[in-house]
């Protein structure tokens, strides 16, 4: 019996010390996982299978069960990979709507799995992970963009991802690497490659031109501004003077830019949305009209079904009952609006109202607001920059669930910035932190 009992104690010691190798495996994996975001989305889907493995494996499922509950947080991703699983119930198309949530809502999952393995020690690798990752791709579309590297930048791809995602991700990471950035130490060695790095993603953001990232910029500057400043009216007035000059130079500076403007103007002066839908011809339109013709048509949508919407994969479906084939196709054609196998309206909001009705489009503000209260009362600067740039991205892109590299991208970094809040592992360079870490 004495044996018996040995023999289970040195079992339950080796399966602990397997737990905790597996623990530690998952957290390099988690910092594998912040390297990939600029890379390759199928890495990120081998890891989180991986990652997921290593969860049922360990088990201790009431610890784990407790902790995800515990958290709002978690509860509002998880909430929103719900909305999508139940959407594939009243969904006629089931092969295109289970292929969407496989491929993209799933990577949602991602936030249970890290408030149920992370470790402490890993929370800061999470981020120098993420912020590699950008700096590497900026240097590669910087040397490519001068001839030193044979890689070619096209109108809607930079190296791995499109520029309308990865837009705003360069706009977080100058966000974070500008708060960073000490000015009464700028010439220590730390500093002069967080001011180089800032100078590197600068370029790349007005080289890549993408219009929804010059719209959110000014944004995380007033944000920086406020941190760093203490900002009042006079400065408020610097900056605005300042945002002025510089919209005036890039417009009087940048043809393209200034071609785009006069562009929408003209398109817009003589805009009629029946005569948009019916008359438009094979030629691709500028995206601001396409816009607003996506928002009309998925508007149209939720009204037709405005309690559950039209499901997880009948999304262009739907759209081709109510206004043709032939015109579905015309739209795609004219204005690139056939997102991963699902009708993109470039607006979350709209996205979610069309798919899963006024229920959906409760639960995604809800997720919103839990978000959005947390990064504010956490006065962390690096998560309210985040919240914000996705929250204005949701208005011009359906990204967070479109898109194979955004999904991760927001929630990872969210969970980390959220980890280093919980467990008062901040970048300390903010002296009104010194009570909560010292």
């Amino acid at each position: 019996m004495r044996k018996i009992s040995i023999s289970i104690t040195n079992m339950c010691f080796n399966f602990n010390r397997v737990r905790s190798y597996l623990y530690l495996f998952a957290n390099v994996l988690f910092v594998c996982y912040s390297l990939t975001f600029a890379w390759n989305p199928k890495y990120i889907d081998h890891i989180t299978t991986i990652l997921f493995v290593i969860w049922i494996i360990t088990g201790d499922y009431e610890q784990k069960i407790k902790k995800i509950f515990h958290s709002k947080i978690v509860l509002s991703f998880l909430l929103l990979l719900f909305v999508f699983m139940l959407g594939l119930l009243w969904t006629e198309n089931l092969d295109d709507g289970y292929t969407f949530f496989r491929q993209r809502p799933l990577l949602l999952f991602i936030a249970p799995l890290m408030i149920s393995m992370y470790q402490k020690r890993f929370i800061k690798y999470y981020l120098y992970g993420i912020l590699a990752s950008y700096i590497i791709t900026a240097m590669i579309i910087f040397l490519s963009s001068q001839g030193f590297l044979n890689i070619r930048l096209t109108a809607d791809e930079m190296p791995f991802i499109n520029r309308n995602y990865l837009g705003t991700m360069f706009v977080f990471i100058f966000g974070i690497l500008v708060y960073l950035f000490k000015f009464k130490n700028a010439l220590k060695i730390n500093n002069i490659f967080l001011f180089i790095s800032i100078i590197l993603i600068s370029y790349v953001i007005i080289y890549m031109e993408n219009r929804s990232t010059y719209m959110i910029i000014p944004v995380v500057l007033l944000i920086l501004f406020i941190d760093k400043f203490k900002l009042n009216l006079k400065l408020l007035g610097i900056f605005s003077i300042f945002f002025m000059v510089f919209i005036y130079g890039l417009y009087s500076y940048n043809s393209n830019f200034k071609n785009r403007i006069n562009s929408i103007g003209t398109q817009l002066s003589h805009f009629d949305m029946q005569k948009q839908i019916h008359e438009h011809d094979t030629s691709i339109r500028d995206s601001a009209t396409c816009r607003l013709e996506f928002w009309y048509y998925a508007f149209k949508l939720g009204n037709n079904n405005p309690i559950l919407g039209v499901g997880t994969g009948d999304t262009i479906l739907e759209l081709e009952r109510m206004i043709g084939k032939k015109e579905t196709d015309k739209l795609f054609a004219t204005c690139l609006g056939n997102g991963s196998g699902q009708f993109n309206p470039h607006n979350l909001f709209l996205f979610f109202y069309m798919s899963f009705g006024i229920v959906g489009l409760v639960l995604l503000l809800w997720s919103i607001v839990v978000q959005f209260i947390y990064s504010i009362k956490s006065k962390y600067t690096p998560l309210i920059i985040l919240v914000i740039v996705n929250f204005l991205f949701m208005f011009f892109n359906s990204g967070l669930f479109i898109s194979v590299y955004y999904t991760p991208f927001y929630v990872f970094t969210f969970m980390t910035l959220y980890l280093m809040v919980e467990e008062k592992e901040y970048l300390v360079y903010n002296d009104k932190f010194k009570n909560k870490t010292g």
